[in-house]
């Protein structure tokens, strides 16, 4: 699927009678970390691209851990504390092929922040909105990862549709992962970051700075693979990943199309864009 060649677009990105696409409806999809969900994509990248393995084990191990976290989250009354984080921290860092490092860092960044002490969950939840520096690089992504068991009670079963566009989840306040187009009707709906709940979007608002300006909303894609693609936004320098259910044909779980569209990060830091949130 990866490509050297970049094809490079200029987005209207309207619906067909030319007018901002606003959400009117929800629906009862299933949320789209459920098992069964991300197994079976798991599973077709397998199939059609066997030289993901690699990355594919890694995320399966890290879906199936924050899977067992968040049962375990599930039956606890207490609040959470470091010691909690730093030994869920641990589980997962065994995973990564530089946990250990991660891991390592976050327990320095940990023991020396009092706020960290007073609430390593919001503490957590602000490195990775970006409110405050990583430690090293790639910690920020790895806390995303770290935090979803603790958000997994708060995600909403169907898709929500917000009064206002926003790009922070009602459920838990945490940051976009990635967006899909859906497969029914193209609509836009971002995922959350740490909950997972879902929300729509409209297509032609910067997920970034919240500004209407088509102009500013590009997207590029590698050739040969239309179905993920990176929008961006030239006002603000922020980028978000989407996956169009429609050139797929499937719906998609959005946890697993973070994992194998990697590549397409790379290009876009490399355009000087960041990501938004994680």
């Amino acid at each position: 699927m990866m490509r050297e060649t970049l094809s490079v677009k200029q987005s209207v990105l309207q619906n067909s009678n030319g007018k901002p696409q606003h959400a009117t409806c929800s629906n009862t999809r299933i949320p789209y970390h459920e098992v069964a969900m991300w197994q079976s994509e798991i599973a077709y990248y397998r199939t059609r691209f066997p030289e993901y393995a690699p990355v594919l084990d890694i995320a399966e191990a890290v879906l199936r851990e924050q899977d067992a976290l968040a049962e375990e989250q599930r039956s606890r009354a207490s609040p959470v504390t470091v010691p909690d984080l730093l030994a869920a921290a641990g589980r997962l860092a065994a995973i990564y092929p530089d946990g250990p490092a991660l891991a390592a860092a976050l327990r320095e960044a940990l023991t020396g922040d009092a706020a960290a002490q007073a609430d390593p969950l919001v503490w957590a939840r602000d490195l990775v909105r970006g409110r405050m520096p990583a430690a090293v690089a790639g910690l920020d992504a790895f806390m995303a990862a770290l935090l979803v068991p603790y958000y997994d009670g708060l995600r909403l079963p169907n898709i929500v549709v917000p009064d206002a566009p926003t790009a922070v989840c009602s459920a838990c306040g945490g940051p976009p992962l990635m967006a899909r187009f859906r497969q029914e009707d193209g609509a836009t709906v971002l995922g959350c970051a740490f909950c997972r709940s879902e929300w729509l979007y409209p297509r032609t608002v910067c997920p970034g700075c919240g500004v209407d300006d088509p102009a500013a909303q590009r997207f590029f894609y590698v050739e040969g693979d239309r179905g993920h693609r990176v929008n961006v936004c030239d006002r603000c320098g922020i980028y978000i990943k989407a996956a169009d259910e429609r050139v797929m044909g499937r719906a998609v779980a959005l946890p697993v199309e973070d994992v194998v569209t990697g590549h397409l990060d790379l290009l876009a830091a490399e355009a000087g864009y960041r990501r938004i949130g994680v």
